[in-house]
């Protein structure tokens, strides 16, 4: 460790710490802590293996000199720390006898004006809107919101005011008013300007993002057999990948420091070898293989292991007490002339999501315009504000409120089709489900489909949507809506099963109609992932609400009630009559290790519910007395909307059925099988017929 340094705020060391150890270390990670006599007040982990350039050749881990933004466990910064590693490999044996264990040496202050310039950087925040908080925690309360970003030097202009909570329509959460008078928060921190590291970041993003479109895209005109169409679609992509990844790795800039310049060599040598893998592409699948490596690769490689600026973070108080923070990472709302190296909530209106302060569960949504750069360009912070609001912004000026003179009423139509649900999490295998929206403080919900990993809910929810931006700029930037899946238990009460943050189309009166997909949205909680839900949502006008053939009066009652209506015939599915036939051979010895008497399997697909008659009573009886049941079943005809097939297995020797286990196939379209046409069979018959005919002859 380092020598004590006391009654300072701004310690500095100037002192080497040596470490001798065999190369490569046996641990991976090194772990920094800043301390004040034993209590840790902060600390962070590097990983030495994000501190190598594998492809670059005699490079070891080196690190910095660069800055560490330190936080606590709860994410909460509390400065930076300027740090520098060097690896060096000891050759002779005198060298490694004369060093044993740590040793920590004085040396000369590190020149910082070498290595950047210290900048004076403006973060600025708009809120507009902050709703779905847990009513336990925020019922009766106010509350307010301040702006952390690096060491502010005007305290005053961190806080907005306080904000009564109200409960929503819903019942389970509470929103606050802010109403027409938008608060404005902004602070000033000089720092190092280290922006190219963000920007080189945000290019190689950027790189990926049309291509895991394309992905979407041939994927689905794939699931609608439409093979042709698919493959020029990716390989135009490809192709557009190839041209940009070829131009942007000329420009990639020289850092400052040596990890810097050597992940500059490295990137160039990647985006080489992605151009050569995709040229070697051939066939649709190797396309789509190495499409789905790129997207993934860039990910990964956008990750800078030295960081730049400190994160952006909004904190919500009631009484003092600290209730939630939502945090940004700063490359997200960097600003840049250039788009592919803007962030990509710089200069818009967005949704973050709120984190409980003691843990990372969820506590809220905040709908918030941000915009971070150096204070030399704060001019390019208000040319991309939403439109309407009353007061006149100079230049320079930064004020506190933004008052808005009107809202934009629109409708929201929520079409949720199904849902696919994992098992893991229901102690009989089966839920009680139903789906709930909410946007700002409306919600709407769909019925409770019992006792089913499928549910199959296929209804059309109304809810109203007020906006303070004009409506054009919400084309261009939609707000987020929230959807949650939830169980319904015996005595009412509701677990949450998970949630997405999903942006709705925009469709104004002036749009041509076009045929939009359903998708899957995966539903998260906890940070995994318990299933997915096939939905779409679009935003559209009162005017244009004939388009969904409900009749005026009808449309006003669902707007109002918040209930829902059978998805429309032009918005559904298009569903197909198929047979399906179920072989139940039985089970095997494995499961009879345990101590089930009585077991029965029983088969569902989507409202289909069936199981054998019979059930397996006897470990030497492992097989159906009556194996083979035949049903009709209706299926959606686009493959990506397919049913799964769900199979569990129960105990019911006693009175209530014990639960075992449950398999899910996602894909039923796994065991279709495609008939031929009667011309087709007729001719294969009479082809048939003809070559048993000739071998005949040729036989006599």
């Amino acid at each position: 460790s380092t020598t004590q340094r006391k009654c300072t705020l701004s310690p500095a060391w100037n002192e080497r710490l040596i470490f001798t150890e065999a190369f490569p270390p046996l641990f991976q990670n090194l772990k920094i802590a800043i301390l004040s006599e034993k209590h840790i007040i902060a600390s962070h982990h590097i990983s030495l293996t994000d501190l190598t350039c594998g492809m670059i050749e005699d490079f070891s881990p080196t690190f910095g000199p660069s800055f560490l933004h330190l936080y606590t466990a709860e994410d909460l910064y509390r400065g930076s720390l300027l740090i520098s590693i060097e690896t060096k490999i000891l050759i002779a044996s005198k060298q490694i006898k004369c060093i044993k264990g740590v040793i920590c040496k004085a040396v000369d202050p590190l020149k910082e004006t070498l290595y950047w310039k210290m900048k004076h950087f403006l973060c600025f925040a708009i809120v507009y809107e902050v709703s779905m908080l847990d009513k336990k925690v925020s019922l009766n309360n106010n509350f307010y919101i301040t702006l952390n970003f690096g060491e502010s030097f005007d305290d005053s202009a961190l806080k907005t005011d306080d904000y009564p909570s109200v409960i929503i329509k819903d019942g389970e959460y509470c929103w606050l008013p802010i109403a027409e008078r938008k608060p404005c928060l902004f602070s000033i921190s000089s720092l190092p300007d280290t922006k190219r590291r963000m920007f080189l970041s945000n290019t190689l993003l950027s790189l990926g993002k049309p291509l895991a479109s394309s992905i979407k895209e041939a994927e689905l005109l794939l699931s609608a057999d439409h093979i042709i169409e698919a493959n020029n679609s990716l390989e135009t992509a490809l192709n557009t990948f190839q041209d940009a990844c070829k131009e942007e790795s000329f420009k990639l800039p020289k850092g400052s420091t040596p990890l810097d310049n050597n992940r500059a060599k490295m990137l160039f040598k990647k985006m080489n070898d992605m151009v050569y893998h995709i040229s070697n592409c051939h066939t649709f699948e190797d396309k789509l293989q190495a499409a789905k490596y790129c997207v993934k690769e860039l990910s990964f490689l956008a990750v800078d292991p030295q960081d730049a600026l400190p994160k952006v973070q909004l904190l919500l108080w009631s009484k003092s007490k600290l209730i939630a923070r939502c945090s940004i990472l700063a490359k997200d709302v960097i600003y840049a002339n250039h788009e592919k190296r803007r962030g990509q909530f710089c200069g818009k209106l967005s949704t973050q999501e709120f984190k409980a302060y003691k843990n990372n569960n969820f506590a809220g949504v905040i709908d918030v315009y941000l915009w971070l750069g150096p204070w030399t360009e704060n001019t390019h912070c208000f040319k991309n504000l939403p439109d309407g609001f009353q007061e006149s912004i100079q230049s320079s000026e930064l004020t506190r409120f933004l008052s808005y003179s009107g809202r934009q009423a629109l409708v929201c139509c929520c079409y949720i089709y199904q849902g696919q649900l994992e098992p893991k999490w229901a102690i009989d295998g089966l839920y009680n489900c139903f789906a709930r929206v909410f946007i700002h403080n409306n919600c709407v919900k769909t019925k409770v489909v019992s006792s089913t990993l499928n549910p199959i809910w296929t209804e059309l929810l109304i809810l109203p949507v007020n906006v303070y931006p004009d409506v054009e700029y919400m084309k261009m930037h939609p707000p987020s809506l929230t959807l949650e899946v939830c169980h319904q238990g015996n005595k009412r009460n509701i677990s949450l099963l998970g949630r997405v943050n999903i942006q709705p189309n925009i469709r104004l009166y002036d749009d041509s109609e076009s045929k939009e997909y359903f998708e899957w949205f995966d539903i998260v909680k906890d940070n995994k992932v318990n299933g997915r839900v096939l939905c779409r949502f679009e935003v559209i006008e009162k005017s244009e609400s004939s388009k969904l053939k409900l009749g005026e009066d009808m449309f006003e009652k669902l707007l109002d009630s918040g209930d829902g209506v059978p998805l429309p015939d032009i918005i559904a599915p298009k569903m197909v009559s198929c047979r399906l036939e179920i072989q139940f051979w039985g089970m095997r010895e494995k499961l009879f290790r345990s101590n089930f008497n009585k077991i029965k399997i029983i088969l569902s697909i989507g409202p289909l519910l069936t199981s054998p008659k019979d059930e397996l009573r006897d470990k030497k009886s492992l097989n159906f007395n009556d194996p083979l049941y035949v049903y009709d079943l209706v299926l959606p005809e686009l493959k990506l909307y397919s049913l799964p097939l769900v199979v569990q297995v129960v105990d019911v020797t006693f009175v209530s059925s014990i639960y075992i286990g449950t398999y899910v196939e996602r894909n039923i379209y796994k065991y279709y099988l495609k008939l031929p046409e009667k011309h087709v069979w007729d001719a294969f018959n009479a082809y048939k017929k003809c070559s048993l005919n000739t071998l005949d002859d040729q036989n006599i």
